[in-house]
């Protein structure tokens, strides 16, 4: 803002932006640098990941144009998974891990497959993610939710916590932590920490899936039906809730 001539210092802004999960902020961040006249594959891949902060993949898709990188390609197959083509987001998975990989691509990949209820193939991910970057937070995230998923719960807590001690802005991270207290039955703690976050501003589905699980653990049957009920047109099919 005090230097408002200085375009790597925008770039910079939007990237920290991008990491805070603000779409928004990002976008016009980046709208000020391309007044600079200035354009890249690596400022394509950032707006692309901008629009899909924003949910809209076809802008995300005309960002990058023909490019391919790691980057493209996972950033292509993050777009067809928001718009609900998970055989074209697998082939740009595969085509970003062909291409080398990263730590994102490899965390990205392995939560696909673990949506496809592909264990062994969400493992092999999880592994090549850890090898890229052990402490990055998609590599620690999907640690967390593939270990949840799994039953190994310490490990799971392990992650999430991990997670939230270099990343303390990642909600990402205190969500699952919360979600593995409440199976691990530590309701009280669960209880604490959805008050921190709640306090914090953070909503969403998976904060009332949160709240509501732990009225049911209670046996609140009252007070899961008034958690659920204001958005209950609003929640998808397959969801838990």
């Amino acid at each position: 803002k005090e230097q408002p001539d200085k375009a790597e210092y925008i770039l910079l802004q939007a990237r920290t932006l991008i990491a805070l999960g603000d779409g928004e902020g990002a976008r016009t961040a980046l709208d000020r640098f391309a007044k600079f006249g200035k354009t890249s594959p690596e400022v394509q891949a950032l707006i692309a990941e901008t629009a899909l902060l924003r949910k809209h993949p076809q802008e995300a898709l005309d960002a990058l144009g023909a490019e391919e990188s790691v980057e493209a390609e996972r950033l292509r197959a993050l777009a067809y998974l928001q718009l609900e083509d998970p055989d074209k987001a697998q082939h740009h998975f595969a085509r970003s891990v062909d291409l080398g990989g990263s730590a994102r691509t490899f965390a990205d990949f392995a939560r696909l497959r673990m949506m496809n209820g592909d264990a062994a193939g969400a493992n092999e991910m999880l592994i090549r993610a850890q090898k890229a970057d052990p402490n990055a937070i998609d590599t620690l995230l999907v640690t967390g939710e593939f270990a949840q998923k799994s039953g190994d719960l310490k490990t799971a807590l392990d992650a999430y916590q991990q997670a939230g001690k270099l990343y303390p802005d990642s909600f990402a991270a205190r969500l699952g932590e919360v979600a593995v207290l409440g199976d691990l039955g530590r309701l009280d703690e669960m209880d604490k920490r959805i008050g921190v976050l709640s306090s914090k501003g953070v909503k969403g589905l998976e904060m009332v899936w949160l709240k509501a699980r732990s009225a049911a653990a209670r046996k609140d049957w009252t007070k899961v039906r008034d958690i659920v009920h204001p958005g209950d047109t609003t929640i998808p099919a397959n969801h838990p809730l």
